[in-house]
């Protein structure tokens, strides 16, 4: 299973990267910084999870969402947001994202749920 890493932050794209590098079956792509740069590799290695941040520089994380839809309709998309407001959480669904979960969120089990789909084991919430 592909993941790409799409944030802004350095040190947070590295923490979700040391997080999910021991999965197995994971192939982390390198991460991106902008929307940009997530295009350039949507075009080139569509992935199968899009780990996103929600505010992003040099085009809009709605705008990579619709990308994803568009060029990896299979892809998951997640957003990593820093509140767990509901409305704000609700917002992301209804555009399109698979899941809206907080930083503190354990996105381990996320993948790992996402693995247990991919292989036909149902929703396996």
């Amino acid at each position: 299973m592909k993941v790409l890493v799409v944030n802004d932050s350095g040190l947070v794209g590295q923490r979700l990267l040391e997080q999910l590098s021991g999965l197995d079956g994971i192939e982390l792509l390198p991460q991106v910084f902008n929307a940009i740069q997530a295009s350039h590799v949507l075009r080139s290695t569509p992935p199968d999870v899009v780990v996103l941040d929600p505010q992003l520089p040099a085009g809009t994380s709605l705008g990579v969402l619709k990308e994803v839809r568009a060029k990896a309709p299979g892809a998951r998309v997640v957003v990593l947001a820093s509140t767990a407001d509901e409305v704000y959480r609700r917002a992301w669904l209804d555009s399109g994202a698979d899941d809206c979960v907080t930083f503190a969120a354990d996105l381990r089990a996320l993948l790992k749920r996402f693995q247990r789909m991919e292989r036909g084991c149902g929703d396996a919430t």
